[in-house]
Order: structure tokens, then sequence, then C-alpha cells
């Protein structure tokens, strides 16, 4: 997740945002919205998570998010240990 924060202060450009809101408060909301459009069933499928926040010029604001699927896990057959008679 890529949030953009608009300034007219051009020396800010593609600089690090480090100011509020929390990047955590941020990536909750988005997956929070993620949730709310069926895109994700729940937020704990999420085993990684990026966050950036950084300032860019005006009418330039948005955030971009990227979603990957996870490989399906691999099945192991799992093998009963026979007990000795």
């Amino acid at each position: 997740m890529d949030f953009y924060f608009g300034t007219k202060d051009p020396q800010r450009w593609h600089t690090p945002h480090t100011h509020k809101p929390d990047t955590d408060n941020l990536a909750k909301l988005a997956m929070d919205v993620l949730q709310q459009l069926n895109i994700m069933t729940d937020d704990s499928c999420v085993s990684t998570l990026r966050i950036s926040k950084t300032w860019v010029g005006e009418r330039k604001e948005g955030v971009a998010i990227s979603i990957a699927a996870l490989p399906a896990p691999a099945t192991t057959a799992k093998r009963k240990k026979k007990k000795d008679a």
C-alpha cells in the first residue's frame, strides 16, 4: 500500500511523509474497505503488508494497493505411527 499526500511545497515532493495519519491506521482503513468491496473476506488472510507514505504535488493524492494471491499450500499426507504390540 502506497499512500500519497499532496503538498504545495515542491521540496517535499517524493520524500517520506512522517506525519499523521499513522501508517497502521491507514492500512486498517484500506483493508476494511477491501472487505466491504468483497475483494478479501477478512484481513486475517493478509500475511505480508508493506506500507509507505510519500509527499506528492497537489491533485496527485491517492493510494495504490497491490494484491497478490498466495500459492496454494502443498498437501501432505500425515502418517500415523503404529504402536508396538
